[in-house]
């Protein structure tokens, strides 16, 4: 079986957009069944940015019109020579003609960034994703979060009311932790976070109002009286159940046990509440009394464990709930303020007729990983791509990359996808980025909630195959005869890249002149 999706590992100055500009134009030289041609019209290129995207495309139009007038550049010739089973004739042959067919076809040219594939995706299911057909797409969060704020700030009063007074002590919270009390500068950064891929499982249900938010703080207060008096009461119990059973603080080690109950728990102050590492520790490893301990203590101590132990666990659950509860206090107003800011952008948004790409992102994930072939989404396209190209993969997020799974692990039984990117550069963890997802290829990373990500990931493997741009670079320099410039060549690599080398790069780029250096030796 060919190994169609081949994920290369690259760095800086390793040659990315060469290679995938020069992949692209061998997929389509080579072409398929009915020609070559429009082959062009079945490869996506997939670049992160508009900028790259118009580089790649620049990059291949140029390279086509070189070949095209039987002239090298850059040693394209040589790559497809090697890459293809094209002769230099053909090669020179096709390009003029891919070439010409491109510029007279030029909207057909597959090169653009992954948003704006996932836009024209969308479009196609705008009705099963509950959109309508003429919404507008914004890229800009803060020209959503802007407007939205000013019109939670314009809804305060001078006499009071719930949202008004939630916003005055999610001021004065921060005020309270050192942080600014600019609170419209607060809100708008407090925004942005509901815009992330990995919250929007969190904000896509129902929104408490205010005043609903007031009244769970009620609930809540209820609440921690309630745990506070079965604290005391917890304690009072262990208390008698040490003198009936005549435990002192001698039986246990240190003492810690028996203080414990007696002196922390129950207290005014809740903090002493929450047990020291120490005692943790002991409880862990089933550590009760000292070794040099009376067998008289220890069989007492050791007959009684099992209520020490239930007791211990009673007080663990009871703090477990009453930490939650108190954190949930103390952020209460920040939670109402959070929930009138998700009322308020989807009623924005709504009213506006306004779709942000992370959401486009989620409700296309909802759809796409819930069908076991991509045959559905060629049929709303309109068309199918036969090769996948991506490039800066370690900055594709979770939602986009499974979004596309379907449509890459259909393709491999009959085309080549190829995936590009330095895990050094990953520099877009805000907007859903992880390193990871490029790091495991083939496996899929945090797909437990994919329908079918046994069949995706078992297609992934058998089709997987890895390699190294930058290893690759050398091997093709070390066929050169000019032996001086590739001494050159190898001392710029090692300055260019001398803050990010790791190990393997060292001994790589050691390796690499003892080759010279024996080539150099030999003539």
């Amino acid at each position: 079986m060919s190994k169609n999706f081949q994920v290369f590992r690259s760095s800086a100055g390793s040659g990315k957009t060469y290679t995938l500009s020069l992949s692209f134009i061998a997929l389509a030289l080579q072409g398929g069944r009915f020609g070559y041609a429009d082959y062009y019209r079945k490869i996506l290129a997939i670049t992160f940015t508009n900028k790259a995207a118009a580089e790649m495309k620049e990059r291949v139009l140029e390279y086509l019109d070189t070949l095209s007038k039987q002239e090298d550049k850059d040693g394209i010739l040589d790559w497809l020579l090697e890459k293809t089973d094209l002769k230099k004739e053909d090669i020179f042959k096709r390009s003029a003609v891919v070439h010409k067919h491109i510029l007279h076809h030029y909207a057909d040219l597959g090169i653009s960034t992954i948003d704006k594939f996932t836009y024209k995706i969308v479009r196609t299911f705008a009705s099963d994703l509950g959109l309508a057909h003429n919404f507008d797409l914004e890229m800009d969060s803060y020209k959503i979060i802007q407007p939205v704020v000013a019109l939670l700030l314009g809804k305060m009063s001078n006499s009071g009311g719930d949202l008004s007074n939630a916003l005055v002590n999610f001021a004065m919270q921060k005020a309270e932790d050192g942080k600014s009390t600019n609170i419209e500068r607060d809100l708008e950064e407090f925004s942005m976070q509901l815009f992330k891929e990995e919250v929007a499982a969190f904000t896509d249900g129902k929104i408490l109002t205010v005043k609903q938010c007031m009244q769970v703080k009620k609930d809540l207060q209820l609440d921690k009286e309630r745990i506070t008096l079965a604290v005391e009461d917890l304690a009072d119990r262990v208390c008698v159940f040490f003198d009936v059973n005549g435990l002192t603080k001698d039986h246990f080690l240190r003492g810690t046990f028996y203080k414990y109950f007696t002196e922390n728990v129950g207290c005014k102050e809740d903090k002493k509440w929450n047990p020291t590492d120490a005692l943790l520790r002991n409880m862990a490893n089933n550590v009760w009394y000292a070794d040099g301990k009376t067998d008289e203590i220890k069989d007492l101590v050791d007959g009684l464990k099992p209520n020490l132990n239930q007791f211990f666990t009673e007080i663990m659950n009871l703090l477990t709930e009453y930490n939650s509860v108190k954190a949930i206090l103390k952020n209460i107003h920040s939670i109402a303020v959070l929930n009138e800011l998700m009322s308020e952008i989807r009623a924005f948004k709504k009213e506006n007729n306004i779709v942000q790409i992370s959401e486009l992102n989620q409700k296309l994930h909802n759809v796409v990983t819930e069908e076991p072939s991509s045959s559905f989404i060629y049929e709303r396209l309109g068309e199918r791509y036969n090769h996948y190209l991506i490039d800066e993969f370690q900055d594709t997020s979770l939602l986009q990359w499974q979004n596309i799974l379907p449509l890459i692990t259909d393709s491999l039984d009959y085309g080549k996808s190829l995936v590009v990117g330095d895990g050094k550069q990953s520099i877009y963890r805000w907007r859903g980025g992880e390193v990871e997802q490029f790091s495991q290829l083939p496996k899929i990373y945090k797909g437990e909630d994919l329908l079918f990500k046994k069949d995706w990931e078992s297609k992934l493997e058998s089709h997987f195959e890895s390699d190294n741009l930058l290893n690759n670079l050398i091997i093709s320099f070390l066929k050169i005869q000019n032996h001086c410039f590739l001494m050159i060549f190898l001392i710029f690599m090692i300055i260019r890249n001398r803050k990010v080398i790791f190990q393997k790069k060292v001994v790589m780029y050691v390796l690499s002149f003892l080759v010279i250096k024996n080539m150099i030796l030999k003539n």
